[in-house]
């Protein structure tokens, strides 16, 4: 099944209205390009799958428990420090594009009240997970592109850029 435009807001649709008040329990990374988010609401757990896998990128809940590594990447553990307990505000999607944003209700370091954002886009061989700051600033990304010209990336690479010199 194609998974586009018309697919991404059938599925923020019906997660939106499913998940959103979702508190974050646990967060894995079984894959190099996916994310499960294990969710609480309303005495449901969830297991909110998310990938940027070139061949099979998408975004669903699922039963499947999946193998994890002993050691957490990176990308995970930066997620953990930044949303275990945090609930989800809301899935939307970007215009008609195969772009979803999900917004998490945080805190910082000092405790405050503040959002984070994983924004994931559903693309083929350019999908990506990306985790955002309260003003949408990218601290991090599931895939990190290289320094080679690539029109797609340019727009990640300025930022990541502009993120770790400014």
């Amino acid at each position: 099944m194609a998974f586009d435009a018309g697919m991404v807001a059938a599925i923020t649709n019906e997660l939106n209205n499913k998940i959103s008040g979702a508190k974050v329990e646990k967060i894995y990374q079984p894959g190099n390009d996916d994310i499960v988010l294990v969710l609480h609401y309303e005495r449901e757990n969830y297991r909110l799958f998310l990938s940027a896998n070139a061949n099979n990128p998408r975004i669903n809940l699922t039963n499947v428990t999946y193998e994890n590594p002993k050691a957490a990447p990176m990308f995970c553990m930066l997620l953990r420090k930044h949303l275990l307990n945090a609930r989800i505000e809301s899935v939307i999607q970007y215009g008609f594009e195969r772009v979803i944003e999900i917004a998490f209700n945080s805190h910082d370091e000092l405790g405050f009240e503040c959002k984070k954002y994983i924004i994931l886009e559903i693309m083929g061989k350019h999908s990506n997970i990306i985790f955002c700051d309260q003003n949408k600033k990218i601290l991090n990304a599931i895939k990190i592109v290289s320094n080679e010209p690539d029109l797609y990336n340019t727009l990640l690479q300025i930022e990541m850029a502009r993120n770790n010199h400014g």
